[in-house]
This record gives structure tokens, sequence and C-alpha cells, in this order.
């Protein structure tokens, strides 16, 4: 392994400690703050475990996914739905989807703006799958 290189195994773990760094610093995240994490950009959506059409935000890793799970998991964090747009306006991006207002199911693809935050909660699960 050569200098500045991450091995693959731990990838996640430096991740998880970028992402904690940012929790520690802020009450929330938006993945536009996400995104700029090395090794956050990838092929995959986020959106509600059982309904794919109601998308938290596209073109993370499996790094990422991974990541974020972990830390779901160990009631370090949880996604917020944003009350109000200005959180992802503020930080200069959102998704190029019709805006979900609830969460419920939908026929095509919706994007429902949420904020990684501290702490648990017993909210909706989540998956990743492929963008297409």
């Amino acid at each position: 392994m050569t200098a500045g290189r991450i091995a693959p195994a731990n990838r996640k773990t430096a991740l998880i400690d970028r992402i904690r760094a940012l929790l520690r610093a802020a009450n929330y995240i938006s993945f536009v703050e996400l995104r700029q994490l090395n090794g956050f950009r990838g092929d995959l959506r986020l959106h509600v475990e059982g309904n794919e059409n109601l998308i938290f935000w596209t073109g993370i890793s499996a790094e990422a996914y991974e990541a974020l799970s972990a830390l779901r998991a160990g009631g370090e964090a949880h996604f917020e739905p944003c009350s109000s747009l200005l959180v992802y306006l503020a930080d200069g991006g959102a998704l190029s989807l019709p805006v979900a207002k609830t969460a419920r199911h939908f026929e095509r693809p919706h994007w429902l703006p949420v904020t990684l935050c501290r702490g648990s909660s017993q909210r909706a699960q989540v998956r990743a799958t492929r963008d297409t």
C-alpha cells in the first residue's frame, strides 16, 4: 500500500469517521455536504425500503450506504425530513425530481429531502439500489 491510499477494508471506517466529525460540528447534514466527502459519490440511490420511488438522494457509493447504515444501526444518526427546501438551496444542491411533500407511495420517482441528524429514531428503513 502506498502512502495516502486507504485500503478497501478501511474505506467505510474512514468515511464513518468523517461523517461523525461532521455530525459533531452540526446538528444536521444535508446530502450536498455529504457528497463532498471523499468516497461518498457513487451510483446508488438511497430510498425508503419498500418504496423505490421515494428517494432521499442519488449518486452515493456502496461505502457511503454502508457507513450511513452503520451509523443508523448504532443509534448515532438518523434521517429527518426537511421542513423546508432552504437547507438544500443554501447548501447549493437539489435533485431534479418532483418534491414529495409527504412520505407516501408514488408511481414515479419523487425526492423526499432529508438531513442526517445526530441520535436515533424509529423512522422508515432505507435501502440503496443502483441508479438507472
